[in-house]
């Protein structure tokens, strides 16, 4: 138990009891204000459970306040990041929210993949999962009272797509625009080829894409990505019949 007065001075400590009881006892001289009328606010903590604090008024000559506080349980949520080959992912974002949508927690996995948050209040969170190289996952999680909950998981492998435009005698074309096109028809992302004509969409997520290119006739091919991507998937323009 700590009393500080209403500007964070620290007036008094006290543990409780075995049965839960405490005593804050008198302040220092000055403590109360110089109108005979004063508060102090009173803060409870205790290991596995949550911190409560409250205003406490105090005039002289009133007697001990008799002031009951309930300290609700904690819990906590702890687990290791995985990538899909079973390595862990180091640096990898984890983000807490609560039911309302607000964050309270967030921080980074160890080089282990490891990670942990401790006191949170016991009910129900989502786990946001986000690391280079691999796709965003989220997760609920029912955390209880009853002590810390595991939450391990594997991220799976950002999906790429890579390949070269060419044109009818293989030579690679500059300055063409290859569209990646989601299996609704939207543009997912837009690339203009180098020198080297190659092109690359990378950290993508989903398997069914449309490939198109322009600067000549279009030409479009479909890809199905099935597990970390697919290189070489090359097209190719030319000049369209007069």
């Amino acid at each position: 138990m700590t009393a500080i007065d209403q500007t964070g001075r620290q007036l008094a400590l006290a543990r409780s009891g075995a049965d839960g009881r405490y005593a804050v006892r008198p302040f220092a001289a000055g403590a109360l204000g110089a109108d005979g009328a004063d508060a102090l606010v009173l803060i409870a903590s205790a290991p596995g459970h949550q911190p409560e604090a409250t205003t406490v008024p105090l005039r002289p000559g009133a007697g001990p306040a008799a002031v009951d506080l309930l300290l609700g349980g904690s819990t906590g949520i702890h687990g290791t990041v995985l990538g899909s080959g079973g390595l862990p992912v180091a640096g990898a974002l984890v983000v807490v929210t609560d039911q309302a949508g607000e964050v309270v927690a967030s921080g980074l996995t160890s080089a282990e993949g490891g990670y942990g948050f401790e006191r949170l209040a016991p009910g129900g969170y989502t786990l946001a999962f986000t690391a280079e190289g691999h796709q965003p996952v989220a997760v609920p999680v029912d955390a209880g009272a009853g002590g810390p909950v595991r939450q391990d998981l594997t991220l799976p492998q950002a999906a790429a797509i890579r390949g070269v435009v060419r044109d009818p005698a293989g030579r690679p074309l500059a300055h063409a625009k290859v569209s990646l096109l989601d299996a609704g028809g939207s543009v997912v992302r837009n690339h203009l080829t180098g020198e080297d004509g190659a092109y690359a969409f990378d950290g993508l997520a989903g398997s069914e894409f449309t490939l198109v290119a322009t600067g000549y006739p279009p030409a479009s091919t479909a890809v199905s990505l099935q597990g970390g991507g697919r290189d070489g998937v090359d097209l190719a323009l030319a000049h369209g019949a007069d």
